[in-house]
């Protein structure tokens, strides 16, 4: 008797299952909700970036890119494979043909650079510096340990080395927030060479946070992307200070691409709030013997502290109460009240459970 009511007792092993596979679509569905109706609603609301801002009316006419003898530059391990009057590009002797083949698709990467080095260095009013060497590596090699390149993460599609105008491209790696193709990690680093002659002039440095935010909308405008890098940093915790960003940088890829999405809509703010030239102004504050600090509250007529203030007040509000309150009423409405009813059924079904727990003690 005893038995056969614990028997009865039990909760049958298909309940739990089905209850469980039901919340879980139900927060994928809130959480898939949440993040449609952020991205929706940012969609126009940032700035477009300096990628896709015309020059500045103070800019000085684009420098000339001088090209260097290409005979005395081939370093030792590569070969020359593509030149024009802008870059020349090498690959490893011994490496088999790049992925990259035709003249075609070089004149494309030679094209990218040639634009935006002009269209970079006249924004920053820098003149113009010899040809861009810009080194195709194969993937594979990098795998398999053939080639190291110190300070070049294992994640990195590539890297620009100081202000001489030497490029490393990382062919064949999947690409990755912030810039998915060759062209557009090309026209990055190309940035970071034009930012690098400006502020060596001086012996300046900028933050890194800045560099890259920098970089990344000289390349190309705020996007989707960017919307939803940073919406996968804001909803579940708060983003890390900018004064914390340089570890995130040399970390590993997870914490490379939060950093890249703090410092990338930090910037686009900035350009929002003073200016969509607010960036290369501070350039050029720098490049007449400004510091950081300095230059950027000139521009602003603010501390970098309080713009981080606002700016965080700011993705708050856009990434977390909008979507709740821009979001279609109806769907929300059912789902919260599957979400009550879902909590009112568990309370039920384990106060249950709990009497019949209590009879079957009592029984026994």
């Amino acid at each position: 008797m005893t038995r056969r009511a614990r028997g009865r007792s039990a909760i049958p092993r298909r309940g739990p299952i089905i209850r469980s596979i039901v919340r879980s679509v139900i927060r994928f569905a809130a959480a898939a909700l949440v993040l449609s109706a952020t991205l929706f609603s940012l969609a126009g609301a940032m700035p477009t970036g300096a990628g896709g801002v015309p020059p500045s009316p103070l800019a000085a006419p684009a420098p000339k890119i001088a090209p260097a003898p290409e005979a005395a530059r081939t370093p030792a391990g590569f070969r020359l494979v593509y030149q024009d009057d802008s870059a020349l590009f090498y690959a490893p002797s011994q490496a088999a043909a790049i992925e990259i083949s035709g003249s075609s698709s070089f004149h494309q990467l030679a094209d990218t650079a040639r634009a935006t080095v002009s269209r970079v260095s006249r924004d920053l009013a820098v003149p113009g510096g010899p040809a861009l060497r810009i080194f195709l590596v194969p993937a594979r090699a990098m795998n398999q340990g053939n080639i190291s390149l110190p300070a070049l993460p294992s994640w990195a599609a590539g890297a620009a080395f100081g202000e001489t105008g030497e490029i490393v491209l990382i062919v064949g790696r999947p690409g990755a927030y912030p810039d998915r193709d060759l062209p557009g990690v090309l026209a990055h680093e190309c940035a970071h060479v034009v930012l690098g002659r400006a502020l060596s002039r001086r012996g300046q440095r900028a933050p890194r946070w800045f560099e890259e935010g920098f970089a990344v909308l000289e390349a190309r405008p705020w996007g989707w992307a960017d919307a939803l890098a940073l919406a996968t940093v804001v909803l579940p915790s708060s983003p890390p200070a900018l004064s914390d960003m340089d570890a995130g940088f040399r970390s590993g890829e997870s914490e490379a691409r939060e950093a890249y999405s703090v410092s990338v809509s930090f910037m686009a703010f900035l350009e929002k709030r003073s200016g969509p030239d607010a960036a290369r102004r501070i350039v050029r504050e720098m490049s007449d013997g400004a510091g950081f600090d300095q230059a950027f509250r000139t521009v602003t007529g603010a501390s970098v502290g309080r713009i981080e203030s606002e700016w965080r007040r700011g993705i708050q509000i856009r990434y977390r109460w909008i979507p709740l309150i821009t979001s279609s009423g109806a769907l929300w409405t059912g789902i919260l009240v599957l979400l009550f009813f879902a909590g009112a059924r568990r309370r039920a079904r384990r106060r249950e459970m709990e009497r019949i727990w209590e009879r079957s003690g009592d029984t026994c």
